[in-house]
């Protein structure tokens, strides 16, 4: 069986180092980065031959660079995963604090999901994850979080409004729950606690939330 291979950016702690433990476990092929190669070591250790790392300041750096490089040395993607972010208490709105966050929530972030985009729409199939925070919808008023995640949520539904995407979207949205459900069965059914017939009855109903074109700000 071929192995599925992944990229998870922010993966030398918390959800990041979480979900590179996982995919392992399902046997996954991983590249993995972040600024802590010690941690990201550790990881590699578990199962050196399924584990890539390079580490990198994905708030500083080149991300596109960084994508294609762990795509070749992984031979292809199938799935890329951006869980790297901070949140810095601002109570003074130092723009240096803000630019900081801002380079990583948002900046890193945007050139990470665009050109995984691209290289997906090129291939043809591919899946990506953003992991994001509460801070998006709540934020504390004091903390440029706020705004950075609000940006990258905003992004990530306004790719679904891409010239492709609204192609996509335009089939029947019975078909288009049915696709996502074999996809995640496939890949975690045995940890879902429901059957697929539960998987997709909740993503139909998940399906007919999905506006059909962009509303407010988007």
């Amino acid at each position: 069986m071929k192995n599925k291979k992944a990229i998870i950016i922010g993966a030398s702690s918390g959800i990041g180092k979480g979900i590179s433990l996982g995919l392992l476990e399902k046997g996954y092929k991983i590249g993995i980065s972040a600024r802590r190669k010690e941690r990201l070591d550790e990881i590699k250790k578990l199962n050196p031959e399924m584990v890539i790392v390079k580490e990198y300041d994905s708030s500083t750096e080149k991300n596109d660079k960084l994508i294609n490089l762990l795509i070749e040395k992984l031979n292809g993607v199938d799935l890329i995963i951006y869980c790297s972010g901070i949140g810095i208490i601002n109570k003074e709105l130092d723009y240096s604090i803000e630019k900081k966050v801002n380079n990583l929530n948002v900046l890193g972030f945007t050139q990470v999901v665009t050109h995984a985009f691209n290289y997906f729409l090129k291939k043809g199939e591919g899946h990506i994850v953003n992991i994001s925070s509460v801070a998006s919808e709540i934020g504390n008023g004091i903390s440029p979080e706020k705004a950075g995640e609000t940006s990258a949520a905003q992004l990530s539904k306004g790719l679904l409004f891409s010239p492709v995407m609204k192609e996509i979207m335009s089939a029947p949205k019975e078909d288009l729950a049915a696709s996502l459900s074999n996809n995640i069965f496939d890949g975690c059914g045995n940890d879902l606690g429901g059957s697929k017939e539960e998987l997709d009855d909740f993503l139909v109903q998940l399906a007919n939330k999905v506006p059909s074109k962009p509303s407010g700000g988007l």
